[in-house]
């Protein structure tokens, strides 16, 4: 992969600046189910919109989920770029997206150093707990 160099292509991708630091959130879209312990219908929209963005922009972070990456064609791209150039990076596991976890599985490879955990419990996965 290759990275830009210039401010204006950072810039378009939505990677943070000096003046305002980025935060990636890597999670599901729309209503998922939480498979943990008793089945849950949860609305990550919601949760993004309510809890995650006005949590993060009040610590002065510009929040970012991949579906508000303005793009044209795939968004493997911008979303690596952002993935791995962002201050912090946010992952929602907890209905156990695929996407999500190989996200945060990238940023934790790319960026090992810089990474932190925290989970309550497990998540769920076939063949059993992480």
């Amino acid at each position: 992969m290759t990275m830009p160099t210039s401010a204006s292509a950072v810039a378009s991708t939505g990677a943070g600046t000096a003046a305002q630091p980025l935060c990636f959130v890597a999670m599901g879209f729309g209503k998922k189910t939480d498979y943990s312990d008793t089945p849950r219908s949860l609305n990550l929209d919601a949760t993004y919109e309510a809890i995650i963005k006005p949590a993060v922009t009040a610590c002065g972070l510009r929040c970012v989920r991949a579906d508000e990456v303005r793009h044209s064609g795939i968004i493997d791209g911008p979303m690596y770029e952002m993935l791995l150039r962002a201050d912090l990076v946010i992952a929602d596991i907890s209905t156990a997206n695929p996407n999500a976890i190989y996200e945060l599985g990238v940023r934790g490879r790319c960026r090992w150093r810089h990474s932190g955990w925290h989970r309550r419990r497990p998540p769920p996965v076939a063949g059993g707990a992480l």
